[in-house]
């Protein structure tokens, strides 16, 4: 489906000759896109494509009549993995040979079929795009004169995977269409030519058990977020792993053992209990998937909800060998409460708790810092105490809460907010963790939640999975701290009962946030 259009500062196309180009005599645009597609097509068939309804995307009957206009060669339309700007050099001659090639890394080449009556080529992300239905281009696209005729495109897409595995440089294009004469409608691409990473399936089947063992091989997806273990429904019925046991998976090549809960769904295997086992840096839950970027082949795909490992872009999307083990252990029996609990002061200035690179990740869009290529501990600090202050909160102080959790000590670190009629501020830090969230307590004991609430979101999930009656309603967002704080207010009105007042300093912020832990761990 096209992508809608954001209206930002105009960019015009470069069209010369660009010295990385891997043959001479092709044309380099560089084009403004906020979108997830690129359309070509003769300038002189804009009036006929639009009026198809080819481009039509939700309509009835779009898809067959964009496989109509496509076998008439009069659009090709390809997906992009992202919406950054449109880097494309198009060239007319025969595909690029493999030495032409062999400087960057590629996806499998995709083809499709274009008319181009007039030769006058048009390359349009949809900011530029004139052929959607009331189109009304923000930016302007690229053209180019070529010879009047039937082409076979060829469209050429960089491995940016590949690159990053082989530490190799990225260098402009980040595609390449080759426009060869003589083109058929047997060459059509029937709908969008999709943006698909090179996937190869020879690590389908590829293990070998041995009773509650078995060898495998392991495919990190991000730095600390999920991975995917090969084993199939038939491997994990031959390991006898079922519903809510807990297996590890070793990968010596990065000196990691993950330890995961199996469960039929992430939300099934996020209200399991833990493990008992006395170090748990590594834990999650798994779940066999379909794994859409190898055409649905199964997997077992698992969540890293407690990481500590960060896995680098060079051992991304790449197949380890590793062991996996179904353990003999049983849940640890969960006791959570403030009961002998403590505050104790400190500077959350010093901690540092994440790195400015992975702050970027967490709060891009909280803070409208997705921009940035890296967002200190202290500036990450100043900038939310602002955005608190926006809705008269300000910082009152800074503590650590102790308590117990099962066998396991639990610390949170807190930035209490002060100062508003009805709602308290906490900053909750940990180990790899910050979220800012906004708290109103209500008369009826219960508590409002709003904002990047994770932590206490799986908290809560888990003790509502073993029946516990939690008095504290949560709403995750991840969006600028502007709209969390209209959502939280929003909440307010609607919510039934009478707000409590809020605290106004240190000592009844504390209070404050003693009550609410005590209403998540009951």
């Amino acid at each position: 489906m096209a992508a809608k259009k954001k209206p930002k500062s105009k960019s015009k196309p470069v069209t010369e000759p660009r010295p990385k180009l891997p043959r001479p005599g092709g044309t380099y645009f560089q084009l403004f896109n906020s979108g997830l597609e690129v359309w070509l097509y003769d300038d002189a068939q804009q009036e006929k494509i639009r009026a198809s309804g080819a481009l039509a995307f939700g309509e009835k009957g779009q898809e067959a009549k964009f496989k109509a206009q496509a076998k008439k060669g009069l659009v090709v339309g390809y997906s992009l993995r992202q919406d950054d700007g449109v880097s494309v050099a198009v060239y007319v001659g025969e595909p690029l040979s493999e030495k032409e090639l062999s400087a960057s890394r590629w996806l499998e080449p995709q083809r499709a079929y274009l008319d181009l009556p007039s030769g006058n080529l048009c390359v349009e992300s949809n900011d530029s795009c004139r052929v959607l239905p009331e189109a009304e281009p923000t930016d302007k696209g690229g053209s180019l004169k070529v010879p009047p005729g039937k082409y076979r495109v060829t469209l050429y897409r960089s491995d940016h995977e590949a690159l990053a595995r082989e530490e190799l440089a990225w260098h402009p294009p980040q595609e390449i269409v080759v426009l060869t004469p003589g083109g058929k409608p047997a060459d059509a691409a029937e709908a969008l030519l999709p943006f698909q990473p090179r996937r190869d399936l020879s690590w389908k089947g590829k293990y070998a058990i041995r009773g509650k063992q078995a060898e495998v091989l392991v495919w990190f997806y991000d730095y600390r977020d999920s991975f995917a273990v090969n084993l199939d429904a038939a491997a994990v019925k031959q390991l006898g792993l079922k519903h809510g046991q807990y297996f590890q998976t070793r990968v010596p090549d990065l000196k990691v053992t993950l330890v995961s809960v199996f469960a039929p769904s992430w939300l099934e295997g996020r209200k399991l209990p833990r493990p008992n086992l006395e170090s748990l840096t590594e834990y999650g839950f798994a779940m066999l998937s379909p794994q859409a970027e190898w055409n649905g082949a199964e997997a077992l795909f698992a969540r890293r909800e407690r990481a500590n490992l960060a896995v680098d872009k060079k051992q991304q999307g790449v197949w380890f060998p590793g062991v996996v083990e179904v353990l003999d252990v049983g849940p640890m029996e969960v006791k959570p409460g403030p009961q002998g609990s403590s505050f104790e002061p400190l500077d959350l200035v010093e901690l540092e708790h994440c790195g400015s690179d992975f702050l970027v990740t967490i709060l891009g869009d909280v803070l409208n810092a997705g921009d940035l290529d890296e967002l200190s501990w202290a500036d990450a600090l100043k900038r939310l105490d602002a955005e608190y202050a926006q809705g008269g909160l300000k910082p009152v102080g800074d503590l650590r809460w102790n308590a117990s959790y099962g066998d396991d000590a639990l610390q949170f670190d807190l930035r209490l907010y002060a100062g508003a009629k009805d709602t308290l501020g906490a900053l909750v830090t940990r180990e790899l963790s910050i979220e800012p969230i906004l708290l109103s307590e209500r008369d009826d004991g219960t508590w409002l939640a709003t904002g990047l609430c994770d932590t206490f979101e799986a908290i809560v999930t888990e003790l509502k999975g073993r029946g516990k009656k939690v008095n504290a309603r949560f709403e995750n967002r991840d969006e600028p701290f502007e709209k969390i704080r209209a959502a939280h207010a929003q909440r307010l009105k609607a919510a039934p009962g009478k707000p409590v007042a809020a605290a106004t300093d240190l000592d009844s912020a504390r209070d404050a946030i003693g009550r609410f832990l005590a209403a998540v761990f009951v």
